[in-house]
């Protein structure tokens, strides 16, 4: 009995880490682009990148506009994280919530960022990115903008 008992408790004790490292909770501190900011977790910063999408780098049209549309939206807010992976520059990948509005939705849906297809096949991201693109908002204003991953490899190129 007792060693059932101590199964139990080294189970929920797994379960709780696992969950618990699923979920950040923090304060935006800074925007590094239009989908990457720095979070705040008590005394310690971490670089968090907004899962599935993709925004313009500063350089590219419509970089700065995604850049500030990010910062209206999080700088200096309390948010919610929930993660998915961790990438090759140790950044976080999540998605950023505050309430219950995702930033990573918005982002998309207001034509600040494209949905990264190599990283997403969430059917609802590419429905408010057709219906940002239907709308002509924001980098969807330009009539074929390129898609950051493709900027960033013609830029490797030269």
């Amino acid at each position: 009995m007792k060693l059932i008992y101590l199964f139990c408790l080294l189970y929920l004790g797994v379960i709780a880490n696992i969950f618990a490292q699923e979920l950040l909770f923090g304060s935006v501190v800074r925007v590094i682009d239009g989908d990457t900011v720095e979070l705040k977790v008590e005394s310690l910063s971490q670089r968090i990148r907004l899962s599935e999408i993709d925004a313009p780098e500063k350089n590219q049209f419509w970089g700065f506009e995604s850049s500030k549309a990010l910062e209206k939206k999080l700088l200096g807010k309390s948010v919610r994280v929930v993660i998915n992976d961790v990438d090759r520059y140790g950044r976080t990948i999540g998605t950023i919530f505050v309430g219950e509005a995702s930033i990573n939705e918005l982002m998309v849906l207001e034509g600040h960022a494209w949905v990264y297809r190599d990283y997403s096949d969430d059917q609802n991201l590419i429905d408010l990115e057709d219906l940002a693109r239907a709308g002509r908002k924001g980098l969807w204003t330009k009539e074929n903008p390129i898609p950051p991953w493709q900027w960033r490899r013609e830029r490797r190129s030269q």
